[in-house]
């Protein structure tokens, strides 16, 4: 629904002159810390000026993060006329200062029955657990489960847990890659 963070941070990164390869290392061995809720946002920002040698303070660089994010308000919208016949629900693996901006900057409860955030939980995307709290949230079974997610593997972790797993490429493609699972006509 709004723009994956990963894709952000590397955005911001190019600005930089660090190579996507190198800002997902530095990512990739900072992030899952804070995604858990072990750490807070501060711990990821100076490890990486640190180690990139980033002439940039904490806060500018966390400006410039939270800026690169938008909406897809026709995600939106689709979101909105799917609650009127199913519960929609909200699983991300995201940092809780990012998640509190996120969700008042997009208005993001009013589209949701629930929240399974991985800062709250202890786990992030594909661990089962993360999975585990919304069935429970949710009062159902894996197999009643549809999970959309912009990264295949997380949504091949869903469909080995017998959950329906829709991997969104691109957010437009929602409401084709909906109606190819059969689970909608728009």
């Amino acid at each position: 629904l709004i723009t994956d963070g990963r894709q952000v941070y590397e955005n911001v990164m190019a600005k930089f002159g660090i190579e996507k390869e190198r800002a997902r290392s530095l990512w990739n061995r900072f992030y899952p810390q804070v995604c858990v809720g072990d750490k807070r946002e501060i711990y990821l920002w100076e490890n990486i000026i640190k180690e990139a040698q980033l002439n940039i303070s904490v806060e500018n660089l966390a400006q410039d993060y939270d800026a690169g994010f938008e909406a897809f308000q026709e995600n939106f919208e689709i979101v909105e006329r799917l609650r009127q016949n199913y519960r929609i629900g909200l699983l991300t693996n995201n940092v809780a200062e990012w998640f509190d901006y996120q969700k008042q900057r997009f208005n993001l409860e009013r589209y949701f029955d629930g929240l399974i955030l991985s800062y709250r939980i202890g786990a992030m995307k594909p661990d089962r657990r993360i999975f585990e709290y919304a069935w429970r949230l949710f009062k159902i079974e894996p197999y009643e489960a549809v999970f959309i997610d912009d990264y295949k593997e997380y949504a091949e972790a869903a469909q080995a847990l017998r959950m329906k797993g829709i991997t969104l490429e691109k957010p437009e493609l929602l409401k084709e890659r909906l109606e190819q699972a059969r689970i909608i006509t728009l």
